[in-house]
């Protein structure tokens, strides 16, 4: 299945709904924040986001499954059964939200079999839509909406830029990275370190610790169509609609040289 410029247009129009939502509670003075079951904070633009998110989609293409970290878990033994789904993040970044660092996304990936062949990443606060779509490129719509075409930096130069997660990291991360050489971090929240990595302003998103399904597929969606490779930390394909909706640690970059290098770091 492949997405029609009309099909990214609804989904940008979705996109653009859920903002709006999220925009008019982030704006308020004080929202009610919930903490789920596995710790993680829930706010009322998580749901509003979701429910525009899952309608929009259902609408659009009523037949394919949507899973969405919002939704109601769904049985392995129904969903290895899928072709294709929606992977949704209504909101990547509920930490970044509820400090208002700004720093929080809304995540749409297209699943076919086990692999993401389309990702829509939006930040709410700037109006960028970031998207990627297998065999098509990765692109850049402005707040203006204008859509320019945006490329991973296959080719290092001198210093390594490393996209890092403001909330997450670990003694493996540090050790490692630290081996690299010149390095400089680049410290941003949710999704949008995949942003950075496909229009080229960082060269590495290396995660050791785990994510889930919904906060990584659009970001490799958006990579992989900008010319960047994912691969879990024994450098293997880096899949979705696992039993477990669990995340493995990867490395995402265009340059496969440095990919092998950490890969080689972390066996010594």
């Amino acid at each position: 299945m492949q997405l029609t410029q009309s099909n990214v247009d609804r989904i940008i129009t979705i996109l653009i709904s859920a903002t709006e939502k999220i925009l008019s509670v982030y704006s308020s003075k004080d929202f009610n924040v919930r903490i789920k079951e596995d710790k993680s904070p829930l706010t009322e633009a998580d749901i509003l986001s979701h429910n525009i998110v899952v309608e929009g989609l259902s609408k659009i293409f009523g037949k394919i499954p949507i899973l969405s970290e919002e939704s109601k878990e769904i049985p392995f033994a129904e969903r290895k059964r899928w072709d294709y789904f929606w992977l949704v993040d209504p909101l990547d970044g509920t930490k970044e939200f509820i400090q208002k660092n700004n720093e929080f996304t809304i995540n749409i990936a297209l699943i076919k079999g086990n692999k993401p062949v389309s990702g829509f990443i939006m930040a709410p606060v700037s109006g960028e839509i970031y998207f990627g779509l297998k065999n098509k490129g990765a692109f850049l719509r402005s707040k203006d909406e204008k859509i320019i075409p945006i490329s991973a930096r296959s080719q290092i130069t001198d210093k390594i830029f490393i996209t890092r997660s403001r909330s997450h990291s670990g003694d493996k991360e540090e050790k490692v990275l630290k081996s690299l050489g010149d390095t400089e971090d680049l410290h941003v929240g949710s999704s949008l370190k995949f942003c950075y990595l496909a229009k080229g302003k960082a060269d590495i998103y290396f995660r050791s610790g785990p994510t889930m399904e919904w906060d990584t597929a659009a970001g490799q969606a958006l990579a992989e169509a900008a010319g960047a490779k994912m691969v879990d930390l024994e450098a293997k394909d880096f899949l979705y609609n696992k039993e477990s909706l669990r995340n493995p640690g990867f490395l995402c970059s265009a340059n496969s040289e440095l990919i092998d290098k950490i890969i080689n770091l972390l066996q010594d």
